[in-house]
């Protein structure tokens, strides 16, 4: 075995006894989620009349910035707040819809407004909008690193990106989008790009990627295909996954973002049938593709040493993954049920010819999911079984494990929404060697997720609380978020907030305690 193979065990190991004289600081820093939660619920017992009275405040302020003049109001109140009502204005049809107004400025002649007709508009059967984002994340950590280590304190993050999409409607009802991003941080050359690794820059200082590219289409009255890179979503939880396998998911900066933003579109081929109030899908996934991890060097990537080289399969037709879905809607109720035969994410450690490398098993995988409405009250339920799981201390073995999650939501109380989620990963016949496995299974790995969202200011404001832990005494690793988004304008948004983690066992919270962070985002939607 190669050395650098077996000093990447070494530092696993040395993790978990480092994990435990951490338990003291988890119990610190966990006494920082509950004063979080009761400044949210302070803020929200403002109620309506509070809110009201500060969104008077705020559109007195900004009143004589609009595109033009505003009547003088003689009316009732109502009619101040006249357009601000609507939590999000609906995408404009025109993308250059940031020129609008400009043209008003004076009176063209009629030749003139056909020119500007005929330069901005776009046809009906192309649509494109957007976002342009510009963010910056500190790290709040004060404590040094170890020696050879990244300084990740301080800016840690100063980033402006751009994404867009193109939608396309084709003759016979047919339609094509793509879609893509990109985006540069300022922050590694403002602190030095040398003192940061090779694989952290490559991760994390700039990208530019296709996300969807899709050619979707009616074959028959009752059959779809859609084909291309895609996003499918299987599962009724927004906080955890058990039955939601088909994408990958971005997790190189945890915590920062919910899961429906993490989702990796893969090349799918996607047939959907539609026979008597039923909804089968079958699906061929083309494209091999696997999570994004915390690179060697960055925030989240705990070990000193570069991570086992990944052995990834090759996206051709002998490595097709396969999926099958069934769906079914009721009054007040609904379910789904789900089969797939698709390559591990996370893979496992085996012993190869130059030491240690990752490897990406094959998994059977039968799930369900339900959903059920009673009032203010949504109940949801998710049941995945695996077969097919490898390890490197049982290398001949292969482990069977069931995935259960209850959820409950509640939105009785005005602008407000609370949902909490558990679940539980059970592996069959776990054998006590698994213990010292590097891949660190567990018999049984509980998760948690707590939501509240509220909207305030005549829902041009959103506070979100989200915490997410893992182990069934809340100490194996975790993170609780507060984030606030406000609607300057239909188009301009600001977002803020705050993360806070807990270490544990779990990755990518090894070391995630002192991982505190704060994060401001502008945002302009086109």
């Amino acid at each position: 075995m190669a050395v650098g193979s077996e000093f990447f065990l070494d530092v696993i190991f040395g993790d978990r006894l480092f994990l435990k004289e951490q338990e003291n600081v988890f119990r610190t820093r966990a006494k920082i989620m509950p004063l979080l939660l009761a400044l949210f619920c302070l803020w929200g017992l403002t109620g309506p009349d509070a809110a009201r009275a500060e969104t008077k405040s705020l559109d007195q302020m900004l009143e004589g910035f609009n595109s033009e003049p505003e009547p003088q109001n003689t009316g009732s109140y109502d009619s101040v707040l006249q357009g601000f009502e609507e939590k999000k204005a609906d995408p404009p049809q025109d993308s250059l819809d940031v020129l609008k107004g400009f043209e008003e400025t004076k009176s063209p002649s009629p030749k003139e407004s056909v020119s500007q007709d005929q330069a901005f508009s776009l046809p009906q059967w192309l649509d494109i909008e957007g976002d342009l984002t510009f963010r910056s994340v500190a790290n709040l950590d004060a404590n040094p690193p170890a020696p050879g280590q990244t300084d990740h304190r301080g800016l840690d993050s100063l980033r402006g990106e751009i994404s867009l999409q193109a939608d396309v409607e084709l003759p016979q009802n047919w339609d094509f989008r793509i879609s893509g991003d990109a985006f540069y941080d300022a922050a590694f050359s403002i602190n030095g790009r040398d003192d940061y690794t090779g694989p952290d820059l490559a991760s994390r200082e700039s990208q530019v990627e296709f996300d969807e590219l899709w050619l979707r289409g009616s074959l028959l009255s009752n059959l779809d295909l859609k084909l291309g890179r895609q996003i499918v979503v299987w599962g009724r939880s927004d906080n955890i996954r058990v039955t939601d396998v088909l994408n990958p998911m971005d997790y190189r900066e945890p915590g920062m973002t919910d899961i429906e933003d993490l989702r990796l579109p893969v090349v799918m081929t996607k047939l959907d049938y539609y026979p008597a109030g039923l909804h089968l899908s079958a699906i061929l996934l083309n494209e091999i593709r696997f999570n994004k991890d915390p690179a060697f060097g960055s925030n989240f990537y705990s070990a000193p040493s570069r991570p086992p080289e990944d052995i990834k399969p090759r996206s051709h037709l002998d490595n097709t993954e396969f999926a099958l879905s069934l769906e079914q809607n009721f009054s007040g109720w609904d379910y789904s049920l789900y089969g797939a035969y698709f390559y591990n994410d996370n893979g496992h450690l085996a012993r190869g010819n130059q030491g240690i490398v990752r490897e990406h098993e094959r998994l059977y995988m039968l799930g369900a999911a339900v959903n059920l409405v009673k009032g203010n009250w949504l109940f949801k339920g998710e049941a995945a079984w695996f077969e097919g799981f490898k390890f490197l201390a049982l290398p001949q073995e292969e482990k069977s494990r069931l995935d259960l999650l209850l959820g409950v939501e509640y939105s009785g109380i005005h602008e407000t929404t609370i949902s909490l989620e558990a679940a539980n990963r059970h592996m069959f016949d776990f054998d006590q060697i698994l213990e010292n496995s590097p891949e660190n299974p567990k018999e049984d790995d509980f998760q948690w997720a707590l939501r509240i969202s509220r909207d305030l200011m005549h829902d041009r404001l959103t506070m979100t609380f989200l915490a997410s832990a893992f182990g069934l005494g809340l100490d194996q690793g975790g993170f609780q978020r507060l984030e606030g988004e406000y609607e300057l304008t239909s188009h301009w948004h600001f977002i803020g907030g705050l993360v806070l983690y807990q270490s544990g066992e779990h990755r990518p919270f090894e070391a995630a305690g002192d991982k505190d962070r704060v994060f401001v985002k502008l945002k302009y939607s086109f």
